[in-house]
């Protein structure tokens, strides 16, 4: 071979036409696009229906002897649990656990839905909600850190105030 000269097979092979892709690979392309996009409008329905029920109204259907009564047996539980907590058959941790239970089972009861998964910030989205999601991030500290300085007849006292006004 001479000096400067290439060899015959670099001259033979000349730029070649790219590899044309399939058709599917362009709607494969297209179908992942629009199921993203389906994706999204179904994240963005689900999350505004959550939004529009937790805004629903009290249940106004319940009759006033009726709404008595439920909230006369939910004061009576936490009479209960505040006399356990007093005669020392539970724990500062688990008065406020139960407080936290029959407030929510109360909620659930004037609402008509059930309210014992709802974050405080959902509580807030129920008409008049404010008062009791107050009252319920007032029971998280003292039922989850290791130690607390709440008191229980004030828990007592709040939990009772907002079974008979809300």
């Amino acid at each position: 071979m001479a000096p400067g000269s290439l060899p015959a097979a670099v001259v033979e092979n000349e730029l070649q036409d790219p590899v044309g892709y399939s058709w599917w690979l362009a709607a494969l392309a297209a179908g992942l696009v629009v199921l993203i996009a389906l994706w999204y409008l179904l994240v963005w329905w689900l999350v505004r229906r959550r939004e529009r029920r937790a805004s629903e109204p009290l249940d106004t259907r319940i009759r006033p002897d009726r709404l008595a009564a439920i909230r006369r047996a939910h004061v009576d539980r936490v009479e209960a649990a505040y006399e356990d907590y007093a005669a020392e058959r539970s724990t500062l941790r688990e008065l406020h656990l139960e407080f936290n239970a029959v407030v929510r089972d109360y909620a659930t009861a004037r609402t008509g839905r059930d309210v014992s998964s709802l974050t405080v910030m959902d509580l807030r989205g129920i008409e008049r909600g404010s008062a009791l999601a107050d009252v319920l991030a007032g029971y998280s500290e003292p039922a989850f850190a290791r130690t607390s300085t709440a008191r229980a007849r004030e828990a007592a006292d709040q939990a009772k105030a907002v079974i008979e006004t809300w």
